[in-house]
């Protein structure tokens, strides 16, 4: 806390399901003593939680906003993530911030094709969006499989084992060949970045 007073921090800006690049997902615990820390500071958190609906297991992990009784937590998400990466269009629940999320949407993008939200409409209406999820975490999750992953990299590959989202964390040989010969590997069909850049 007293790391809040000393640097005058206005707001926290947090990922807390499933993060990129690792897919690391912040405990229910850590979110409450977070969240009583903003309570206790009138701190606003903004929750970036776009790979939320992704997850692997039984049940979604919980946000921040779930358990927000202050109106501290300006909840965002997309469905750039789960429908198509160009439709820019998502959803807050901005608490508190209501009027001045709608001033800064209002000046920065007056507003997005009308398309996307009868599309997005659409598919929520049907229940077409969830059939559609399930069958995307499903797909996700069989992509991101170890045992698939192992077939095809050197034996001392490091690979993480997230609980959700589009990514796999992977540490391979130094050696760059290495590197070079996985890219080639087309069977696995993935996409691959180099570590460098989220480590920037």
């Amino acid at each position: 806390m007293s790391k809040v007073s000393s640097n005058n921090i206005k707001a926290c800006l947090l990922n807390p399901n499933f993060l990129n690049p690792l897919g690391s997902v912040i405990s229910k615990k850590n979110k409450k003593a977070i969240l009583d820390i903003a309570n206790a500071w009138n701190l606003p958190i903004i929750e970036d939680d776009i790979y939320g609906d992704l997850y692997f297991g039984n049940k979604r992990p919980p946000t921040f906003k779930s358990m927000d009784t202050k109106g501290l937590v300006l909840y965002c998400s997309s469905f750039s993530k789960t429908l198509a990466p160009g439709m820019r269009t998502g959803w807050t629940i901005p608490g508190r911030f209501r009027e001045m999320v709608i001033r800064m949407k209002l000046n920065t993008l007056l507003s997005t094709p009308s398309i996307n939200h009868r599309v997005v409409s659409r598919f929520l209406e049907t229940g077409a969006y969830d059939r559609h999820l399930r069958k995307l975490r499903h797909q996700i999750k069989n992509q991101a499989s170890a045992i698939a992953v192992a077939k095809h990299f050197p034996s001392d590959t490091q690979i993480t084992f997230p609980k959700g989202g589009m990514l796999i964390w992977i540490v391979l040989n130094k050696k760059k060949e290495k590197y070079q010969n996985v890219r080639k590997q087309k069977p696995i069909r993935m996409g691959f970045i180099h570590g460098g850049l989220p480590s920037r």
